[in-house]
């Protein structure tokens, strides 16, 4: 008997002690959580943290600047997250909410992200979307491996106002899970879905929005910075201002991916833009695709420039003397990595033909850099290409001229046909003066800049400075 006194005794203190242990774990691991985001994000974050043996409570607030705030705008919009924090190795029965992990944990979570009041008069509008930003949040952080935040906001219905106007909002909520390696918090993978929202007013004006996702998969570069790729996509977004089909504007298939690749300490930069279709009205535009990319940046220079944003935030009374002290600073380091801006491509198709472009800005950083104008412009090369079907070119020509002459909205025919011929006769004069060149249907343009010689379509054009 006395022995198995003795055993459940030192039983009960490893139990204890583990949990003791996980608790001690837990708040060390938060507190550095919280430093890294403080470290990288321009608000102040405030928190309290009470810790027993078996859970702690958690308040915390981060407070996110809103730039170029005025008086009536607040300066800024506080986030408050309340969570009861159940402490490993094991979720007590009766502690956990649904869902809990049946293994092994350090802790285990489960609270709410509330936006507090930001405003002295608050509106009935302003109250509502609070309500609907409301996020039920659930932690997972085991013994071994990646932690997991899970995050949900329930499918609603409002009615909102809008001065003299009385909308019905349908938010079908949104689901995410973030899995966050706890050895290194910048690499982590995001899974966001939002399955779409309805906005309805009473004159049969209307928004919809439908199936947004974001993924990332997302990894530690050197200095700090994130590295990886970052995709978000929504399937349709309709506006309508009226019942009429020439109030409704509809896009469909929109994709953007931010790309952010490191080699040998020289950042990449790349994003692009896909669209499906653009519909206003009758008329049917795409697909499109818009490709950008930063080449050669210095990593280090960038970091120090992400730094010195953050100081600049949260100290805006030094911000011009302090910026032109770093921008001085570190414009050299950067400069001296020969950065490149490149239009990979644009490219775009409409009911009356297609349109292609390419551009490339560079910068030589070989040898000394002086940061003067005129030495600056001497080390600049550039070229861009566009080309275009001629009925494209001759439409938005048109276009364009009628938009000056008549208005938005012709009612004229001779106004418009007048505004035609001017259209035409001014793509004339361009040929003419070989700005613009037609070959086969098809005009293109195409000009550069290198040792502070210009050129357009093959011939030299003269500067003044």
């Amino acid at each position: 008997m006395k022995k198995i006194v003795i055993l459940v005794s030192l039983l009960l203190v490893i139990t204890l002690g583990a949990y003791g242990a996980c608790g001690f774990l837990a708040r060390k691991n938060f507190e550095a959580a919280v430093a890294h985001m403080q470290a990288n994000f321009p608000g102040p974050i405030n928190y309290t943290y009470e810790q027993g043996l078996f859970s702690a409570d958690l308040d915390m607030e981060i407070h996110i600047p809103i730039p170029n705030s005025s008086a009536v705008a607040p300066e800024t919009v506080t986030a408050r997250l309340r969570q009861t924090v159940h402490h490993g190795p094991f979720v007590l029965p009766g502690q956990a909410a649904v869902n809990a992990p049946l293994g092994p944990v350090q802790l285990y979570g489960h609270g709410r992200l509330e936006f507090a009041p930001f405003m002295a008069e608050e509106t009935a509008l302003i109250r509502q979307l609070r309500r609907l930003a409301t996020t039920r949040i659930t932690a997972t952080v085991p013994l071994f491996g990646r932690a997991r935040l899970a995050f949900t906001s329930q499918a609603q219905q409002a009615s909102l106002e809008m001065g003299t106007e009385n909308l019905t909002l349908t938010w079908q909520g949104f689901a995410g899970d973030l899995s966050v390696d706890t050895g290194n918090l910048q690499t982590y993978d995001l899974d966001f879905q939002a399955p779409g929202l309805v906005l309805t007013g009473s004159n049969a004006a209307s928004l919809a929005v439908q199936d947004v996702t974001a993924r990332a998969q997302m990894q530690q570069g050197s200095h700090d910075l994130s590295l990886g790729t970052m995709t978000t996509s929504m399937q349709n977004l309709t506006a309508s201002a009226g019942p009429e089909a020439h109030d409704k504007v509809s896009l469909d298939g929109l994709t953007i991916r931010i790309t952010t690749s490191e080699e040998r300490n020289l950042l990449r930069l790349e994003e692009e833009i896909d669209v499906d279709l653009l519909q206003v009205a009758d008329r049917r535009y795409g697909p499109a695709n818009l490709k950008i990319s930063l080449n050669n940046l210095d990593a280090a220079g960038v970091a120090d420039l992400a730094e010195a944003y953050y100081i600049l935030q949260a100290n805006p009374a030094d911000s011009e003397v302090l910026a032109m002290t770093r921008l001085s600073r570190y414009a050299t380091t950067l400069l001296a990595q020969s950065p490149q801006l490149r239009l990979e491509n644009f490219s775009l198709t409409s009911p009356d033909g297609s349109c292609r472009a390419t551009a490339n800005i560079a910068f030589n950083g070989e040898g000394n850099i002086i940061l003067n104008p005129f030495f600056l412009l001497g080390r600049l090369s550039a070229a861009a290409a566009f080309s275009a079907d001629r009925d494209f070119v001759e439409a938005l020509a048109r276009s364009i001229m009628i938009k000056q002459r008549c208005g938005p909205a012709p009612h004229e025919a001779r106004c418009a046909d007048e505004a035609t011929s001017a259209a035409l006769y001014r793509l004339q004069g361009l040929r003419k003066e070989k700005i613009l060149l037609l070959n086969s249907d098809t005009y293109s343009l195409s000009a550069s800049f290198k040792d502070g010689q210009a050129m357009l379509n093959d011939r030299p054009v003269p500067l003044r400075f």
